[in-house]
Formats: structure tokens, C-alpha cells, sequence
């Protein structure tokens, strides 16, 4: 569900930039707006994903047994 939820996230930002980049860039083919949508939001995810690949790596090293194979399956969903 955390995984569902993260990507369902990363989708809902990238709609909202193309709804606003339609606005500043109405000149554009369709295309051409949502790759540069795509584009300016491609680092905010990286940056997100990154950010919690490393949360949750310390969990999984550091974090008591009880929760490690939980973990461990955020984790390998995160990273794919």
C-alpha cells in the first residue's frame, strides 16, 4: 500500500504540471508539454525516492527484528 500510495503521488504531481504548464505554454504541441513536465519533476522524485531508499535502508540495518521483513519490502519496492 506504502509503494501504491508513493507512486499514485508521484502521478498526481506530474498531472498538476502539465495541467499548469498547458497554461504558461499554450503554444506547445501536447507532447512537448508533458515531456518537459515530466522533466521538471523527474528530479523531485529521484530526490524523494532517494530519500527514503535511505530511511528505509537504516531501518532495515538498525531497526529491531520485529519490523525488518516489513522493511525489507518497502525497500524493494521503493528501489523498483
Amino acid at each position: 500500500m506504502t509503494v501504491i500510495g508513493f507512486s499514485v503521488h508521484d502521478s498526481i504531481v506530474v498531472f498538476d504540471r502539465i495541467r499548469e504548464n498547458r497554461l504558461r505554454h499554450a503554444g506547445e504541441s501536447f507532447g512537448a508539454i508533458v515531456n518537459h513536465s515530466i522533466l521538471q519533476t523527474m528530479g523531485r522524485s529521484i530526490n524523494t525516492s532517494l530519500t527514503v531508499v535511505a530511511t528505509t535502508a537504516a531501518l532495515l540495518l538498525l531497526g529491531p527484528v520485529s519490523i525488518q521483513t516489513f522493511t525489507l519490502a518497502l525497500l524493494i519496492g521503493i528501489v523498483s
